[in-house]
């Protein structure tokens, strides 16, 4: 057995600092921007919302048209001289004098202007204004969604990964060791019990590195979904020596998102538009006006000219009609009330899921400094059981269960701070918000491999 517990922590060390550097955090938010299918679709709303803004905006300005006529009667129009008409016998009797219109056409060219709408057309301006900054603030919010999407599910690849690397170096060092153990056991140095454990063991690892291998493959293919990525090999993620620690209150916590949630500036925003409706609905107390110009060419008859040149100025009003204007005023009151209401749900909301994040951010700080706790008590125990394996007070399966439970306690300790990493960029959705001054950088504590097996290598070199 010489040297070979040195084999299997030499093989933990490397597990533990083997980190990949193909894909980073940032690269897999930043293609996840740049490929989103579904960010793009919701991206043409801002161009949707800008092209009806520009339309409000013309209906305030003068209109150019060209309008243009044929008509074919079966007979001209005619009209009536009465005798006598003129002058006295003049003329003689009565009789038709026919119009020549049978077939009339001609074209005219007309401009009209708006002058007063009781506020519509302003208001409808003002209003598409409103919508077009809600798009640009639902792109926003779907943005800091996929973004925190990615990075849950980027940490969740990462921890499987480090998961199946850590157990692909463990499964080498304990094939390594069945080895020297057969031989041994050959040779007469061991016991049948010693190999039948330690293949026990070997299985059992080659088990779960299949398990990490499948969980890790699916949550590459979340994440491959979400970065468009087309690959089939399964890139590395780059892994980091730190993490960080959320050092702001509660109190400030849900400030910052009752200040730049995206879902609540829209409720906002909803409510302006509201107004503008509101007023929209009034534009129909007052009275319309509006001129227009026109320049017409036409087949010359007897009655008509072939060239006409007019000016309209034009007021509508409508006194009475039946109580619509009144109601649809009531109902754009009621709307706005409606929006007025869901931005108040919207902040509870808002205020409640901040203060949930935060909860569970403290409480996955506690778990990551409770099982650094429990990775450094392991890393005790395991140092102990070297030490009484080396005396020949423990047997080898009492080793194998130190280190496993090394390895696991480990494992548990990098799985709890990808899982604060999580609560992060959950936080970050909850609030809309990102700040580096928030956090707190701290080391990841990783166990004194290199000493275990210095020590390892001094205590067994005469076993």
């Amino acid at each position: 057995m010489k040297n070979t517990c040195s084999i299997i922590l030499a093989a933990l060390f490397a597990a533990s600092t083997a980190y990949g550097a193909e894909l980073t955090l940032d690269e897999c938010v930043s293609m996840a921007l740049q490929n989103n299918s579904a960010l793009k679709a919701t991206a043409t709303e801002i161009a949707v919302a800008e092209a009806d803004r520009d339309i409000a905006k013309t209906k305030m300005l003068p209109s150019l048209r060209m309008s243009s006529a044929y008509s074919m009667l079966d007979r001209s129009d005619r009209t009536m001289i009465m005798k006598d008409a003129f002058a006295p016998g003049v003329p003689v009797l009565s009789g038709p004098l026919s119009m020549d219109n049978k077939e009339t056409y001609g074209a005219s060219l007309i401009v009209e202007q708006p002058i007063f709408r009781g506020g519509e057309l302003v208001h409808n301006l003002y209003k598409h204004e409103i919508f077009t900054d809600i798009s640009r603030k639902n792109t926003e919010q779907h943005k800091a969604l996929l973004t925190a999407e990615v990075k849950r599910t980027y940490y969740e690849s990462l921890r499987e990964q480090r998961i199946r690397k850590n157990l692909e170096k463990i499964i080498e060092s304990k094939k390594e060791r069945l080895r020297v153990i057969s031989e041994l056991m050959k040779e007469g140095y061991t016991k049948i019990d010693d190999f039948l454990t330690a293949e026990t063991d070997l299985s059992a690892s080659e088990l779960e590195l299949k398990k990490a291998s499948n969980r890790e493959s699916l949550a590459f293919s979340r994440l491959s979904r979400l970065i468009y990525f087309d690959q089939t090999s399964t890139p590395e993620l780059m892994d980091k020596s730190e993490y960080n620690m959320l050092a702001v209150s509660l109190e400030q916590v849900k400030i910052t998102a009752l200040a730049n949630r995206h879902d609540i500036k829209i409720s906002e925003a909803r409510i302006k538009a509201a107004d503008e409706n509101i007023e929209m609905a009034k534009s129909d107390f007052y009275p319309k006006a509006s001129i227009d110009g026109r320049y017409t060419r036409q087949k010359e008859t007897d009655s008509i000219r072939p060239e006409v040149w007019s000016f309209n100025a034009r007021v509508d009003w409508y006194l009475f009609e039946w109580g619509r204007t009144k109601s649809e005023v009531a109902k754009a009151k009621a709307l706005k009330q409606r929006a007025e209401y869901q931005l108040d749900d919207a902040k509870r909301a808002a205020s409640l899921e901040a203060e949930s994040v935060w909860r569970m951010i403290k409480d996955r700080e506690r778990e990551v400094e409770h099982s650094a706790k429990r990775v450094a008590t392991a890393e005790f125990h395991l140092k102990r059981a070297l030490d009484r394996y080396s005396e020949s007070v423990i047997m080898l399966a009492d080793l194998i269960e130190m280190e496993s439970n090394m390895l696991k306690e480990y494992q548990d300790y990098l799985a709890s701070i990808d899982n604060l990493l999580i609560a992060h960029a959950q936080l970050e959705a909850a609030l809309s918000f990102s700040d580096r001054a928030w956090f707190i950088q701290r080391e990841i504590y990783r166990p004194d491999f290199e000493a275990i097996t210095r020590a390892m290598s001094e205590l067994t070199s005469g076993r």
